[in-house]
């Protein structure tokens, strides 16, 4: 009696594609790292360049006037240009700008700056995702997607420990600068183990490429798209549905982001170190959250941990 031979499942992290997904993860990683920096660091900077909370708002959205145009004008250039090089560009403009903070010194040294630096950013996003359709097409595309997606998020997340150590111990500069030299190594990563197809990728096996291939089924990869075709994409009313969707589900994390740190660490006077310390007891942490919790929403910090949520309502402290 015979048995049907056991099927190998695709592996992600495995062959040259593997590291191709891992140069894409530590780009975006760096990349969004940046990005979370500023935010966490408002408190630093905005005091340092005595800047009013208008002020802090303009510099923000200049951010944003440089990142959201660019979400658009990123993808057409990635299929037009090439992904690889799009995000070449993106790594390459964040780790400078990066750097620059060391220099600004003015309100509108800063307002032009982030404006720049978003520009840059929103390159990022939708080479990343043409690539991943190109080198997993198939049952490891979800995968492949998601690990990506994580790799921005996880950013956010280590973020704090990264970033205001360096601001404490050193300065809110010298953060920006070590963050800078992360996109060295990412750059170097993405110029050699990355490429358009994966026929053009130095050292890649043709049994990898075929393997690749099947993936597709048939479906002919192109690297470069023409113009007639993209606006010709444009016109389905499910992409247009889709990025007005993503416009209003995406905004208001925006632009509360950058608040957040400047709510906790200037007006709730949060100490950021003790804040990080592991020494502190899950009780002492515990309140202190539901004092910044009672200066935003007063009386609900119970309620909040029973439910999830409060109202979004800004209540001034009594005294100021």
């Amino acid at each position: 009696m015979s048995f049907p031979a056991p099927v190998t499942r695709p592996k992600l992290f495995t062959g040259k594609r593997g590291l191709m997904l891992a140069s894409i993860l530590i780009v975006n990683f760096v990349v969004w790292l940046d990005s979370a920096k500023f935010s966490l660091l408002n408190p630093f900077w905005s005091t340092d360049l005595h800047l009013s909370p208008s002020q802090i708002s303009s510099v923000t959205a200049s951010y944003l006037l440089g990142y959201f145009p660019l979400l658009l004008l990123a993808g057409i250039l990635a299929d037009r240009l090439g992904a690889k090089q799009m995000l070449i560009i993106c790594i390459s403009g964040v780790t400078v700008l990066s750097a620059t903070m060391a220099f600004v010194h003015t309100y509108n040294e800063m307002w032009w700056r982030n404006l720049i630096f978003g520009v840059f950013f929103g390159f990022s996003w939708a080479p990343s995702q043409r690539l991943l359709s190109v080198w997993f097409p198939g049952a490891l595309g979800a995968r492949a997607t998601s690990t990506w997606m994580s790799s921005t998020l996880i950013a956010g997340v280590l973020a704090p420990a990264i970033a205001l150590p360096l601001a404490n111990h050193l300065s809110w500069r010298d953060a920006f600068i070590v963050v800078a030299a992360l996109g060295v190594p990412a750059l170097v990563m993405l110029v050699l183990f990355t490429a358009n197809k994966p026929e053009k990728l130095r050292g890649i096996t043709p049994e990898e490429i075929a393997s690749i291939h099947a993936e597709h089924r048939g479906v002919e990869v192109r690297e470069k798209l023409s113009f007639r075709e993209l606006l010709g994409a444009l016109k389905n009313r499910s992409i247009l549905t889709m990025i007005i969707a993503t416009a209003l589900a995406t905004t208001p994390t925006w632009l509360s982001g950058p608040w957040l740190p400047y709510g906790l660490i200037t007006l709730d006077k949060v100490n950021p170190t003790r804040w990080l310390g592991s020494a502190r007891s899950s009780r002492s942490s515990r309140s202190s959250s539901d004092s910044s919790m009672e200066h935003w929403c007063p009386g609900s910090s119970a309620a909040a941990r029973g439910r999830g949520w409060c109202s979004a309502r800004p209540v001034a402290r009594s005294g100021s």
